[in-house]
């Protein structure tokens, strides 16, 4: 278990009787940069919401850092050690980007304002420059830097490149592998395509795993993870080139 930063373990959640997720499993190490990935609707969101401790009542289990999450006596450890940007703006938007950070310092102990600061100048975005008068893409790269400024085990960004462009995506990229050598990540998306380059792992979902495992073995017999994820979501047009085997 050395090596292991999260281990999910058949994991199942409904909501008034209607199936949400269904023994849904999959290992982290460190280093891995981890596609969870579908529809919108494929259970996404009430992973992550299990994995940063939002949702508590579901049946299976996950260790995080060789701890169970069950366990209450381990729940400041959990949140100080996952770093979270979610798919909705919650940044203040009368803030500016300074201010942004000089918030999660505060609140954030693992926080590096140097790092953000960095990130920032990387990304070209403007210290001074009020979150409410950014554009979407200016905006998600401004939570996308703060979030890696934090020095913890996991991150988890759920659909953190829809509005940012080629350029920027590529250099977010780059920063991901800079800043995940020792830990790991998850990158929540149905852009499937955009996620490609970087992941090394991935898992499809949609309710339950459609086929888990390295980006290489999930790529055997297809030119692309999109058509991959397509003949396992059943789309028969779509055939491998050699017979793919089973990764569930």
């Amino acid at each position: 278990m050395s090596g292991v930063i999260l281990d999910v373990n058949s994991i199942s959640k409904s909501y008034n009787r209607i199936l949400a997720l269904s023994k849904v499993g999959f290992e982290l190490n460190k280093g891995d940069i981890f596609g969870l990935l579908g529809r919108n609707g494929g259970g996404k969101t009430t992973l992550i919401k299990i994995l940063t401790s939002m949702i508590s009542d579901y049946s299976g289990d996950i260790t995080f850092l060789n701890h169970n999450l069950r366990d209450k006596n381990c729940l400041i450890l959990f949140k100080s050690q996952i770093a979270y940007l979610p798919d909705k703006e919650f940044l203040y938007g009368n803030m500016s980007a300074l201010e942004c950070a000089n918030f999660f310092q505060d609140f954030f102990q693992d926080f590096s304002k140097d790092k953000a600061l960095e990130i920032f100048d990387r990304l070209e975005i403007s210290p001074s420059k009020k979150i409410n008068t950014m554009s979407k893409g200016q905006a998600e790269k401004v939570g996308i830097a703060l979030i890696l400024a934090r020095h913890v085990a996991l991150y988890i960004l759920d659909e953190p490149l829809a509005g940012a462009d080629i350029i920027s995506r590529d250099e977010i990229f780059f920063m991901i592998k800079e800043y995940c050598s020792d830990n790991a990540a998850i990158i929540a998306t149905h852009l499937i395509s955009n996620v490609e380059p970087i992941i090394n792992k991935a898992m499809f979902l949609n309710k339950k795993v459609m086929a888990y495992g390295s980006k290489n073995k999930l790529l055997e017999g297809f030119s692309s993870l999109e058509d991959s994820f397509r003949y396992y979501a059943g789309n028969h047009q779509i055939k491998p080139q050699i017979q793919a085997q089973d990764t569930v």
